[in-house]
């Protein structure tokens, strides 16, 4: 079973925290194998995610998924799950369809999304405009995905999907705006005490980020 609450990983810079933790949290429902789930972690360069299943096989895939690049090189149903974490608003708008599609082949039982959702639109650009965040800036070339548009796409894809609230837009902002230029072991010590005793509070509307947990549809 996941240990996601450990303490060590109280110090998991907070935005990162929020979304890692609370799929942990959604995934910590399935039954599992005596060896975990087989999961792949899509846009999981650095293997962080994997700490908060340590009993599970996490495989991060960094590799771009796109049309140009052709289908994801494992046959249907390869993983138990697949998850893809605030990577959806840094893929090309037309081909958000095909990575959607591309993940949802390759998972037996769940896919996980997380992304910002386009009603964040406006704190993100006002955060922007004061820190010059770069992966913000990415976001604004793209645009955030709107949730209506992902359902329809799950819709046709033949998946149940169930939207999860993470980060509020007013603590995401407040946060982001006291961690810019920081230094880095002060953001360890401010993200494991926002972390120990706020994350609760955090998974509510108005949201910065929707967590979709998609299952294959029944019937």
């Amino acid at each position: 079973m996941p240990h996601h609450k450990e303490a060590s990983l109280y110090t998991t810079y907070f935005d990162r925290y929020q979304r890692f933790r609370a799929v942990a949290d959604l995934l910590s429902g399935l039954e599992r194998a005596p060896n975990g789930l087989l999961i792949l972690d899509v846009g999981g360069f650095d293997g962080e995610f994997a700490k908060f299943l340590p009993g599970d096989r996490v495989r991060p895939w960094g590799e771009l998924i796109r049309p140009e690049n052709g289908p994801l090189p494992f046959k249907d149903g390869s993983f138990d799950v697949v998850v893809a974490l605030n990577v959806l608003e840094h893929v090309i708008p037309e081909e958000r369809p095909f990575f959607l599609a591309e993940t949802a082949r390759v998972a037996s039982r769940a896919l996980v999304l997380s992304f910002p959702v386009h009603e964040a639109s406006e704190v993100e650009e006002f955060v922007l405009g004061l820190t010059g965040n770069p992966w913000l800036a990415e976001h604004r070339i793209f645009g955030l995905p709107r949730p209506a548009d992902v359902e329809a796409v799950l819709d046709t894809l033949g998946l149940d999907h169930t939207r999860h609230p993470n980060a509020s837009q007013a603590s995401w902002m407040a946060m982001h705006l006291m961690m810019h230029r920081l230094r880095e072991d002060l953001k360890e010590k401010v993200s494991e005490f926002f972390n120990r005793r706020y994350f609760e509070l955090e998974n509510r509307e108005p949201a910065y980020r929707a967590i979709y947990f998609c299952t294959p549809a029944r019937g």
